[in-house]
C-alpha cells in the first residue's frame, strides 16, 4: 500500500505458460519436420545450383530466380499448403474428441486463454520455420554473391509464404 491507494496487479493473461509448454513439447516434431523441408526446398536447391554452376564454369545468376518460385519446387507448395492445416488439426484435435474436450475446459482456464495459447502454439510452429528458411537462403546469397537472389526477393517469399500460412 503506497499513499493510501491499494494497487490490486491483475494475474489474468492473454496465453497459459503451462499449455504452451505442454504444446511445444507435445508438437515441436511439426515445426522441425516443416524447417527440414523447407531447407531441404530452398537452401539445399540454392546449394545445388551453385555447385553445378562452379564445375561447369558459368557465373550466370538467372537460374537462381526460379528457386523461389512455387511452381518449380512441388516439395515447397506442398509444405505451405499442407503443414499449416496438420498443425491446426493437430493443436485444436482436443475439440473433436469428447474426453479431451472435457478434460481441457476442466481446466481453471477460460477458453479464450485456452483459444490464444493454442494459436501463440501454431505461430511459433509455422514462422520460425520460415524465418530461419529466409535467413540461411539470404546468407548462401550474400556469402557466394548471388544478384538475383537479393534481400527483396527473399522478403516477397517470405510475406508471400507467411500469408500462405496465416490463412
Amino acid at each position: 500500500m503506497k499513499w493510501g491507494i491499494m494497487v490490486m496487479n491483475s494475474r489474468t493473461s492473454f496465453i497459459n505458460r503451462g499449455i504452451l509448454g505442454n504444446d511445444l513439447k507435445r508438437f515441436a516434431w511439426v515445426g522441425i519436420v516443416y524447417l527440414l523441408g523447407l531447407l531441404l526446398a530452398i537452401p539445399l536447391k540454392v546449394f545445388m545450383i551453385y555447385s553445378h554452376l562452379q564445375a561447369a564454369g558459368i557465373t550466370d545468376t538467372a537460374s537462381y530466380s526460379q528457386v523461389l518460385n512455387y511452381d518449380s519446387s512441388a516439395l515447397q507448395l506442398l509444405l505451405l499448403l499442407i503443414v499449416p492445416v496438420l498443425t491446426g488439426l493437430l493443436l485444436f484435435r482436443y475439440l473433436q474428441v469428447s474426453s479431451a474436450a472435457d478434460m481441457e475446459h476442466a481446466l481453471p482456464i477460460r477458453r479464450q486463454t485456452l483459444y490464444n495459447t493454442h494459436v501463440l502454439a501454431g505461430l511459433i510452429f509455422l514462422v520460425v520455420p520460415l524465418i530461419v528458411t529466409a535467413l540461411v537462403t539470404w546468407a548462401l546469397a550474400a556469402v557466394w554473391g548471388i544478384a538475383s537472389l537479393d534481400g527483396g526477393a527473399i522478403l516477397t517469399w517470405l510475406g508471400t509464404s507467411l500469408l500462405l500460412n496465416l490463412l
